[in-house]
């Protein structure tokens, strides 16, 4: 301190102590400042005098600033978020919703169904297991079938599923078909018709209608005739017998041809001309007059 003499003006300087509490002007400046992140606390710092160091004021805590999280995004299995400030990441199990059919599932081919996460879109896609009821349009065919014969009975077949193989439904049994005969057609003495089908031949006799065309026999010549098969149409033509002569007179002279019908008296057969003595002649003259009443002389 300084003091100036009142009478003569001189002046002396004394020392005093330091006065703690007076920082004048010397300034200020803040220490121990502690910056908050997103886990821990920070600190506002201490005011400390420029001109003694002393801690005019001492500062604040602050609070964790708390992490400040981007969106969520895919990762694999999970979904992940990242903060901003510290770089630290959090994970997420994906919340999946009902998910899309992207392709059914059939007999032959497994299905697929895309998921979307609700939280974070992310998308997986899985698989479904066949489904043995959807065939979906693959087709089918017939296995195991069996003709029907015209004598022998067959079968329709399963219906196989051509994507998986599987016997969708079961066949039934198809009657005998019976032969499907053509027309009867002449075979020499007997007609007979071909089953188209398997080829077997079946043959009858024929049945021939009554005679047409009928030239009369007489007694000098003999008769023809034609008869026609009434199943096939075959035709036939016949040879009639030569008539016997007649003599409605008695007169031994046939009407028709004039022929003696009986020898004159002594004479021989009228028949062979011969003489027929013995014990047996009688039985050859008896025969030779039915020959000759028939058929005139030898």
């Amino acid at each position: 301190m300084r003091y100036t003499c009142s009478a003569c003006g001189a002046e002396k300087t004394e020392q005093t102590e330091k006065n703690l509490a007076n920082h004048a002007n010397y300034g200020t400046h803040i220490a121990n400042i502690s910056a908050a992140d997103c886990t821990a606390s920070g600190y506002t710092g201490d005011t400390i005098c420029d001109g003694c160091g002393a801690i005019l004021a001492y500062g604040e805590s602050t609070a964790a600033l708390g992490h400040n999280f981007g969106g969520w995004e895919s990762s694999g299995e999970t979904h992940i978020r990242t903060c901003t400030r510290c770089g630290g990441e959090v994970a997420a199990a994906h919340v999946w919703d009902g998910g899309e059919i992207v392709s059914v599932a059939t007999c032959r081919e497994v299905g697929t169904v895309k998921h979307a996460c609700l939280v974070c879109g992310g998308e997986k896609v899985r698989t479904t297991e066949k489904d043995p009821a959807n065939h979906a349009d693959y087709g089918t065919h017939l296995a195991n079938e069996i003709p029907a014969g015209c004598t022998t009975s067959g079968y329709s077949g399963f219906v196989i599923c051509d994507g998986c193989g599987q016997a969708l439904e079961s066949g039934h049994g198809i009657a005998a078909l019976g032969h499907a005969f053509g027309d009867w057609t002449e075979h020499g003495d007997v007609h007979e018709r071909i089953c188209a089908r398997c080829g077997k031949t079946e043959t009858a006799a024929h049945r021939f209608g009554p005679l047409t065309d009928i030239v009369p026999a007489t007694c000098t010549a003999e008769g023809s005739a034609r008869a026609e098969c009434t199943v096939c149409g075959a035709v036939r033509e016949q040879t009639l017998s030569k008539a016997a002569h007649s003599d409605s007179n008695d007169d031994g002279v046939c009407d028709q041809c004039g022929a003696a019908l009986r020898p004159a008296e002594n004479s021989g057969c009228p028949y062979c001309g011969k003489t027929h003595d013995g014990i047996f002649g009688w039985l050859v003259r008896l025969v030779h007059r039915i020959l000759f009443s028939l058929f005139g002389a030898k």
